[in-house]
């Protein structure tokens, strides 16, 4: 898995990590997707950018990524590694349609961003009028059911964590069969199920204690240029991803969906 350079992006980004996540990560279930379907020019209207982390991965297979971000220094930081950087609420369907229009996007990605919407089928209902005849849209939500969250939740633990899938900033929480009934009912057809990987997922909190000094120093995304990181991104997620196959409700820490719409 070969990730754009951390020293550019971080050197772009590096103003906008006080008041957002502490750290950037790769969605590498999504950017493998989106790996496989790639067509240089394809339109991408990627909903809550942040700092552009996701965006600045796909332009580099070749998409031409716009973002949403409400954030002022995630969007700032987004503005300057993504083609296009929009900056208004996701939720304001208003300003949406003020600055979107009448565009159409090959795709729409909703990666971690579903959660934290007090509405999700609401807002997947507004954007699919943005999606193209042909479309696809792309969501990627926390599996609240992975092994180690039900291992707390028998032991009468639902803490809330600064990220993860348990997340303060959550507000509601998805298994592999709702996050599916949400696209549903949104108006698509789903055509993948996917998943990203949470075994080695458990011991992050080790990895981010690792890398904080880091963070301060380099920037939100020095966890990526950790040569741990690198090591699990380019060996050992694959064989992960395979092993949890075997029980994705179990054993991934995101779903992801790619779909369709349903009356295309």
């Amino acid at each position: 898995m070969n990730l754009i350079n951390e020293n550019d992006y971080t050197d772009k980004v590096r103003g906008g990590r006080n008041d957002y996540y502490s750290f950037d990560e790769a969605n590498l279930a999504v950017l493998r997707l989106m790996r496989l379907r790639a067509r240089r020019g394809a339109t991408v209207l990627d909903l809550g950018c942040g700092r552009g982390r996701l965006g600045a991965e796909l332009r580099q297979l070749g998409y031409h990524v716009t973002g949403v971000e409400s954030e002022t220094a995630p969007f700032a930081a987004a503005q300057s590694v993504l083609d296009e950087a929009l900056e208004f609420d996701l939720t304001d369907y208003a300003a949406a349609d003020a600055a979107l229009g009448a565009r159409r996007f090959d795709w729409i990605i909703a990666a971690d961003v579903l959660e934290h919407l007090a509405e999700p089928l609401a807002a997947l209902r507004h954007y699919r009028r943005f999606i193209a005849d042909r479309g696809r849209i792309v969501i990627s939500v926390p599996n609240v059911a992975v092994w180690y969250n039900r291992l707390r939740i028998l032991a009468g633990r639902f803490d809330y964590e600064e990220s993860g899938v348990m997340d303060r900033r959550h507000l509601r929480f998805f298994t592999r069969r709702s996050a599916r009934q949400l696209v549903i009912q949104a108006g698509f057809t789903p055509m993948q199920v996917d998943l990203d990987p949470g075994i080695a997922r458990a011991f992050t909190p080790i990895a981010r204690k690792m890398g904080r000094r880091r963070a301060e120093a380099a920037g939100p995304d020095a966890i990526l240029s950790m040569p741990l990181y690198r090591i699990y991104a380019s060996y050992l997620w694959p064989a992960e991803r395979i092993i949890c196959r075997l029980a994705p409700g179990l054993l991934g820490f995101r779903i992801v969906i790619e779909a369709g719409l349903s009356d295309s």
